[in-house]
């Protein structure tokens, strides 16, 4: 048997190392694995959504396209911050922008030669991790740092509109300097899925959703896009 990869398309550095290990705990979860599903270790670092909107979403049509052509590849899943406009006329609509990111990767083959889904973290990656992060006071980074205090407890209310810097909560919480590059993937490895599930993040459930519409495409030999809206 193939295997078949799940190329990421994500934001900043943090991101290009957690990314791939959030898909592929949530793939050994549905025992993908089995199937020789994996998530792509190295994800193509792509920008935020102002960025790759610019010249009619060049960077993001050259990028998808080197992405669906990586080998092994089977479908493309991007993943990016929810937390600012698609520019200054625009306002943020995590389901609009889905939409229209979806329309231009099918213009560029996606649904007909490789699949792509498209997910928003609300507001950012990291507001999924602070959603799982009460079991982790205290305990240890693999680089020997400690990496919240003992009191620190996940904020109230709904993570998806605040705190608006999940970052700077967790600069704020770490005992010593909270570092994305490095300490990203630690609490992405280490992180209660199930805690995250808990605090019913529209986001997250959506991410869950396309990592089964990107599964079932492969098993059953399709090739999808998603979101899908209005005609």
């Amino acid at each position: 048997m193939t295997p078949k990869k799940i190329v990421l398309l994500t934001e900043g550095h943090g991101e290009e190392d957690a990314a791939p290990i959030l898909i592929n705990r949530l793939l050994i979860e549905r025992r993908a694995h089995q199937q020789l599903i994996f998530a792509d270790d190295v994800p193509f670092r792509i920008g935020s959504l102002p960025k790759i909107a610019k010249d009619d979403f060049k960077i993001f049509r050259k990028t998808l396209k080197q992405a669906a052509m990586r080998p092994g590849a089977k479908g493309c899943l991007l993943i990016l911050d929810g937390d600012c406009d698609l520019d200054s006329k625009t306002p943020f609509c995590a389901k609009t922008t889905s939409v229209l990111l979806a329309r231009i990767a099918a213009q560029e083959g996606a649904g007909i030669a490789f699949s792509t889904t498209i997910v928003f973290a609300q507001m950012e990656f990291e507001s999924w991790l602070l959603a799982g992060s009460n079991s982790l006071a205290g305990l240890p980074l693999p680089n020997g740092r400690t990496m919240f205090r003992k009191d620190f407890t996940v904020p109230l209310g709904n993570l998806e509109a605040s705190p608006r810097d999940a970052k700077g909560v967790f600069k704020a919480a770490f005992s010593e300097s909270y570092k994305p590059s490095v300490d990203q993937a630690s609490i992405t490895r280490m992180v209660d899925l199930q805690q995250i599930r808990d605090r019913k993040m529209r986001s997250f459930t959506r991410l869950e959703h396309a990592v089964d519409q990107l599964v079932a495409a492969f098993l059953d030999s399709r090739h999808i896009v998603s979101p899908v809206g209005p005609a």
